[in-house]
């Protein structure tokens, strides 16, 4: 197999072929039900080495113009009929490792973005490491914020990282631990 630039960070099993990457867009929309932006789609699918972000992209606008896409509300997408024809034909032609990590992908993307719209890290490094201030936030008020020693800027971003996963649960474990 020839690496090249659209082939580049996908993993084995992942897609190359455009045909392929289409129906698997499809399939996303179809599972998902929520309108969804091209971006997080694409960014998705490639964070998670299934398909090149050039690629996506490319397939996306195709699917867009021929009306297996159809645009929703300001940047959001869903599924058109022939996207869902596609789907009810084609879907089992991709492995269904694929299809599954597809959908855990950009299910985990969106709560990712998500979660960092609504609630913030801030890293300031001062004489003995770093500062890792996380605050959880319903979006109209501060609900948490905790400060946390790390003593390098990997630690930081580990921190800060892991934050992001799950923000809910980390308030909710505190609570439970210091309410109690």
């Amino acid at each position: 197999m020839v690496s090249n630039a659209f082939s580049a960070g996908i993993v084995p099993g992942g897609l190359r072929d455009k045909s392929e990457i289409k129906i698997l867009i499809c399939y996303i929309m179809d599972k998902i039900k929520n309108p969804l932006k091209k971006s997080d789609v694409a960014l998705a699918l490639q964070t998670y080495g299934l398909a090149n972000y050039f690629e996506v992209s490319d397939a996306f606008s195709e699917m867009l113009s021929g009306g297996s896409i159809l645009k929703q509300g300001e940047s959001g997408y869903v599924i058109g009929p022939q996207g869902k024809m596609i789907v009810e034909e084609l879907s089992k032609t991709l492995p269904s490792v694929v299809r599954d990590r597809a959908i855990q992908a950009i299910r985990m993307y969106v709560e990712r973005t998500k979660a960092e719209k609504e609630n913030k890290v801030i890293i300031k490094e001062n004489e003995f490491g770093f500062d890792v201030t996380c605050i959880v936030s319903d979006g109209s008020f501060e609900m948490l914020k905790l400060t946390l020693y790390a003593p390098d800027r990997e630690a930081a971003n580990k921190i800060k990282s892991n934050f992001y996963k799950n923000p809910g649960e980390i308030y909710a474990k505190i609570l439970v631990l210091m309410a109690d």
